[in-house]
């Protein structure tokens, strides 16, 4: 999305997924994130936010493997 001066966006520090294979038809998913929100938000805010966003970005991800077989 480009960028509105009416908004405020969250800097993404760090972030990574980790892939361990457990067996054939199994793998353990990790992810790792870093972020600043930015902005005046209240931290419950933010922490709904960040219980949200693994579930989603893992919803997505396995979109997109099933999308790949």
């Amino acid at each position: 999305m480009p960028e509105q001066d009416d908004y405020v966006r969250a800097i993404l520090m760090e972030g990574a997924y980790s892939l361990t294979p457990i067996d054939a038809e199994h793998t353990e998913v990790e992810l790792l994130f870093y972020t600043d929100p930015r902005g005046h938000l209240p931290l419950w805010i933010v922490n709904i936010v960040q219980r949200a966003f693994p579930f989603e970005a893992l919803k997505r991800l396995r979109e997109r493997v099933l999308v790949a077989e």
